[in-house]
């Protein structure tokens, strides 16, 4: 039988003593031993634990076969399957002399994990000279876990300091134990928390730019602040100098703002020659920006900057490291905001201070149009415009319900009309509800303009007046729907619920009053008489689970849920009241233990309309009544697996085809793999301005796609793609095969598009951050 000794060894003094070469501190903190055999000299204040020894002081645990302790100074001499432990780290080795007051020792033969960095140190001799401070001589640093690790620096000496910097003498990169790169002195950091310094270069090619060289500083301004300072080298155009500044001071008060400029671009005149770029540029830079300042408590001011030298920068700088889509994702990831595309020509800025009130809103905003064309000067801009919304309520005590909308503009631009302008629009709308079979809602909206505009482009148009629009809306709907059951099974009870809701409007709008309207005040709504109508759908499956027992009937349940005549036509008149109506899918009899779930798994809709006056369609430009058949189909079936296909359609009834084809299909499974695919088939409206000189039949017919497969292994393979099918243009086109590890990863990619075309190789070090590109 195994002999288990504890003893409490209680220390109130000590002499300041020296041993094995290792610090002695004082301490009076309680020593656990567990040993097979404890065998104590009182002459020579030691006590040796043989057998499966275990020693604890506060956080430091040791194990050992044999350990000799003096229990004046607590250092400790343990040999044999040797470990020591603390919050933040666990050491093995063949021996280790160890100061349990401090934690300080040598431990030979060794291997440490550092858990806040997830570096492995193997060495020779490794020293721990204080908490996550260490030396080692004969060895090495990785963090992989493997006995043959994929990757490692050794060293004759490595110093090393948690949330500092290791640094090393004589060191060699290995990749599975072969030297691949030496250096006499090498240093790296080894973080867990921000920390300025010099980040990992990045290196590729580019048969447009030649050779690519980026580089890194970050600088930690304070624990709100930081900088980053960027040199992205192209061998054949220059250096493009990039500064990133961000704060961030609480969740709702932050920034970030970057500034790229390339004093001159040597390749400018050679590229607007042979037609890539739309001018001979010389210096380009890109300025953009995003901030949020919470002023109150419901009080926040917010800015979005984007301002670009030509057209064409953005396109060119996609994927460098201070392009388009890493900035894209920035923005998106801290402020959930987007940037206008890489492809806009139109940059918006905006400054907004919003004060929200219980059911209002009020908004005075600055909005400026960076325009990256010709048209710059005819570009209007918002400076200022004031917004008042007040959400929908009832109008004191009668069964009237009062919203309102009201915008002033000043829109300004340096050529051509500009001015102020008041939109308002008051609606009234009273909904009647006939017994929860019909409910019935007339609404009235009234919209007078008033404007005042000076340097009109002709004198016959009016430069301040007073305009108007009226709306009368009249909805029309029903909900009527039926239960069916499916029965029992593993998961629990199931039941389907069919939802109807037939809906008919008619609408009646008077269009613009005036005759010598501004094209400035011409909102385009024309004047319209309107009968539409439509069917949606919606299919929920609800599944009850609850703990049995061997007198329910789960079966009665099921039919007390849904009752005797569910799923029969008569049930399709719906309940009495709408308070009843979620209650077609509660349990008769609901229990403490039971957990109900629902799926709304399936949508469809339909729509049509047909004009009392004729109108003219955008596409052909002729008179019609009938207007498209719309339909949406969103089908979502499973709650655990994220399924998601949504279809939009729009039929001409006069040509016999789609004017519109919509589909996004989007698939997510709990192993990681991804699937999104975006189709758009699109007639050209041929009343807007970009379309003109564009043929009457011409279509926009593009495709987006974008997976990621787990192959296994480690292995997977990834794509995203833009294709213009009717044109042909392929804008995007990306294919990636990857391999991650515990402690490293590689990444073998092609990428083309419609500027040039390349391979990329990139290495993950996990903690050590990117390498290449």
């Amino acid at each position: 039988m195994r002999f288990i000794v504890a003893i409490i060894i209680c220390l109130a003094s000590f002499s300041p003593a020296f041993a094995v070469d290792l610090i002695r501190v004082d301490g009076n903190d309680q020593v656990t031993i567990r040993a097979d055999q404890i065998t104590n000299n009182d002459v020579e204040k030691t006590i040796l634990a043989v057998g499966e020894v275990e020693i604890s002081k506060g956080d430091h645990h040791l194990y050992a076969d044999e350990v000799l302790l003096n229990t004046e100074t607590m250092i400790a001499d343990a040999q044999g399957n040797v470990r020591f432990t603390t919050i933040t780290e666990m050491m093995r080795g063949s021996r280790m002399l160890a100061d349990l007051n401090t934690g300080q020792g040598k431990v030979y033969e060794a291997r440490v994990f550092n858990r806040p960095t997830n570096f492995y140190l193997n060495g020779k001799e490794i020293e721990r000279l204080g908490q996550d401070v260490y030396r080692i001589k004969d060895g090495s640093i990785t963090s992989c876990n493997d006995e043959l690790p994929p990757w490692r620096f050794s060293s004759s000496e490595i110093n090393l300091e948690v949330e500092g910097y290791a640094t090393s003498q004589n060191t060699t990169f290995d990749i599975m134990g072969v030297p691949a790169m030496w250096a006499p002195w090498f240093i790296f950091p080894v973080k867990t928390k921000r920390q300025s310094g010099l980040l990992f270069p990045e290196f590729g090619y580019s048969d447009r730019d030649g050779i690519l060289y980026s580089q890194s500083y970050f600088q930690v301004i304070d624990e709100s602040q930081d900088l980053t300072l960027t040199a992205n080298v192209m061998g054949r155009r220059g250096v493009d100098w990039g500064v990133e500044y961000r704060y961030s001071l609480t969740e709702d008060s932050k920034g970030m703002f970057m500034l790229d400029v390339l004093p001159e671009d040597a390749m400018g005149d050679d590229l607007f020659a042979d037609g890539s770029n739309a001018d001979a540029y010389n210096t380009r830079y890109w300025l953009r920006g995003k901030a949020d300042q919470r002023l109150g408590p419901n009080t926040t001011l917010r800015l979005d900057m984007d301002i670009v030298s030509d057209r064409d920068y953005l396109q060119e700088f996609n994927y460098k490291e201070t392009g388009y889509q890493p900035s894209f994702r920035r923005f998106r990831d801290w402020f959930r905001r987007d940037i206008d595309t890489e492809n806009s020509l139109t940059r918006t800025n905006l400054l907004n201070l919003n004060h929200l009130r219980e059911t209002e809103s009020l908004n005075l905003g600055l909005r400026y149009n960076d325009r990256l064309d010709n048209l710059d000067d005819v570009t209007l801009h918002d400076l200022p415009q004031l917004s008042w919304d007040m959400t929908r309520r009832t109008l004191y005590n009668s069964p009237l319900y009062f919203q309102m909308d009201s915008v002033y503009n000043y829109m300004y631009r340096r050529e051509g009309s500009k001015g102020h302008i008041v939109d308002l629009e008051p609606a009234l709308a009273m909904p009647v509800n006939f017994s929860d079979y019909i409910m019935v809602e007339p609404r009235f909206t009234w919209r007078p303009q008033l404007f005042s505009l000076d340097a009109l482009e002709d004198d016959k148009w009016d430069n301040s007046g007073f305009t108007n629009n009226i709306n009368f809306t009249v909805d029309t709907s029903s909900y009527l729907y039926s239960v069916y059951a499916l029965g029992s099974g593993n998961d629990g009870d199931s039941m389907l619920k069919h939802v109807m809701r037939p809906v008919v409007s008619y609408s009646y709008q008077s269009g613009l009053s005036g005759e010598n309207l501004p094209w400035l005040i011409d909102r385009r709504e024309y004047k319209f008489h309107r009968i539409s109508y439509g069917l949606n759908n919606t299919f929920t499956v609800k599944t009850v689970t609850q703990q049995q027992t061997e007198d329910e009937d789960t079966t009665n349940l099921a039919q007390a849920a849904i009752g005797p005549r569910a799923g029969s036509v008569e049930n399709l008149l719906g309940p009495r009241s709408l308070s009843s109506e979620n209650k077609a899918l509660e349990p008769a009899t609901p229990t403490a233990d039971s957990q109900t779930q629902y799926n709304e798994f399936l949508r469809f809709n339909l729509a049509h309309a047909f004009y009392i006056d004729p109108y003219v369609e955008n596409y052909s430009l002729e008179e019609r009544q009938w207007g498209n058949i719309e339909g949406r189909l969103e089908i979502s079936p499973f709650n655990d697996y994220r399924v998601s296909l949504t279809v939009d359609t729009a039929w001409d009834v006069y040509r016999g085809d789609f004017d519109e084809v919509s589909v996004l299909l989007t698939t997510r499974n709990q192993r990681g793999d991804y699937l999104s695919l975006d189709y758009t088939n699109r007639a050209y409206d041929i009343l807007n301005p970009i379309y003109i000189g564009q043929e009457n039949d011409g279509r926009t017919q593009q495709v987006r796609g974008w997976a990621h497969l787990n192959v296994g292994h480690g292995f997977s393979l990834t794509y995203m793609g833009r294709y213009d099918i009717e044109r042909n243009v392929r804008f995007e086109n990306t294919f990636s095969v990857n391999y991650a590890s515990q402690c490293w990863g590689i990444s073998f990619i092609f990428h083309e598009d419609e500027r040039e075309q390349g391979y990329y190789v990139a290495f993950d070090l996990a903690g050590l951050g990117l390498f290449g590109r």
